[in-house]
């Protein structure tokens, strides 16, 4: 290739690389495949000699290399080699997250963003899984994907309920001048609405709240399953910069989050059936049945996502007696702790935690204050027969 037998400065590496990435998405949108192949190809020579030379290279551009060669072989049907190209993305991605410095990786956002990127990708995995017909590994991405969508819904949630608390304090400390303009300011109280608006929604998606009144969204997308799993092109800004917490409040972002519980959870409970043990069937009822629960409270019974759902819930409701708690029961290869809901400990030191305590919580509360009362009982019984 011209750019490999020329010498190139290390300095436009990063703009080379952008410029290849966006002409071979352009050329594989325009159906020009080979010329997007080669152009890939051309990125992929450039970034191992860049490598080979010790260059400084942004891995941000390898893992945009590598999802669009995903993208070219999705397009071209090449199933295996779409695979491979998404895994190659994951490890990559994993890497990137594990190095960025904490002050960035504790922002709420920020999590957010990097558990959108990595449910997307497992969903692409999962779709290509699915039609190699291997449903153990299908079954683990669409797990890996529940995991990330609930963790984007349990950090939306602690972001919300962390600005209830902070508008609790500012409410009732003494009068601060720079408080009070605070409150009163409207990008403030526009915040603050839309927090109102959202916690009852993000509660019930958390399953920190069992009952919630219907709240049917219109104008949804058409939108369907299948393209849930599709591979889709990613750019540069989109993978480093995403929506504040505000944006995450607004209409689409929460229209997203809803659709990809409801997918979620019906993939991984679709995929228990194909794999037909007692535990799994009762599993995988669980967890359609929460899929048809979020669906029916908030989508049209129009969506195309909705009339899948209630289809298969309607085969899948007379499958035995099924516990009220949709949690992912973990594989033998999957640590326990990597499988629970997102939300788990963290929640349990939230400085909110008061302001949604749980029917669970109250009622082992009530528990414990009969503990001493029972204790009494059996001592008086035990000194009764020893009599």
């Amino acid at each position: 290739m011209e750019e490999s037998e020329t010498l190139i400065s290390e300095r436009e590496i990063p703009r080379l690389l952008g410029e290849y990435q966006a002409f071979a998405v352009n050329c594989i949108l325009n159906n020009q495949y080979q010329q997007g192949l080669e152009v890939l190809m051309r990125s992929q020579e450039l970034i191992q000699a860049a490598i080979a030379q010790d260059a400084m290279i942004s891995i941000e551009l390898i893992i945009l290399t590598e999802h669009t060669f995903a993208f070219y072989y999705h397009c071209t049907e090449d199933v295996n080699n779409k695979v491979l190209a998404l895994n190659k993305t994951i490890s990559l991605l994993k890497k990137y997250i594990k190095s960025l410095p904490k002050t960035l990786s504790n922002k709420a956002s920020h999590r957010i963003l990097k558990s959108r990127i990595m449910l997307k990708l497992h969903l692409q995995m999962f779709g290509g899984y699915t039609k190699q017909q291997n449903f153990d590994l299908a079954l683990a991405h669409g797990q890996a994907a529940l995991r990330r969508s609930q963790s984007i819904i349990h950090n939306t949630l602690k972001a919300c309920q962390e600005h209830l608390y902070r508008h609790k304090s500012m409410s009732i400390s003494p009068a601060k001048n720079q408080q009070y303009a605070l409150l009163d300011s409207p990008h403030y109280q526009m915040f603050h609405n839309l927090v109102l608006k959202a916690m009852p929604i993000l509660l019930y998606l958390d399953e920190k709240q069992t009952v919630h009144t219907k709240v049917q969204i219109s104008n949804v997308p058409d939108v369907n399953f299948e393209e849930l799993t599709q591979v889709q092109p990613l750019d540069f800004e989109s993978l480093i910069h995403g929506p504040e917490i505000m944006e995450e409040l607004e209409r689409d972002f929460m229209l997203e989050k809803i659709i990809y519980s409801i997918a979620t959870h019906f993939f991984v409970g679709s995929h228990l059936r194909k794999l037909p043990t007692e535990e799994n069937l009762i599993e995988s009822k669980i967890l359609i049945r929460r899929a048809w629960k979020v669906a029916r409270s908030f989508l049209p019974p129009e969506s195309p996502i909705y009339i899948s759902v209630q289809s298969v819930w309607e085969k899948t409701k007379h499958i035995g007696r099924v516990r009220s708690i949709s949690r992912i029961r973990p594989s033998a290869k999957v640590l326990k702790s990597e499988t629970r809901s997102a939300s788990s400990n963290k929640f349990r030191n939230s400085p909110s935690k008061k302001l949604n305590d749980t029917n669970k919580e109250l009622s082992s509360k009530q528990s414990e204050s009969l503990t001493p009362l029972k204790r009494k009982i059996i001592g008086k019984f035990k000194k009764m027969k020893a009599k």
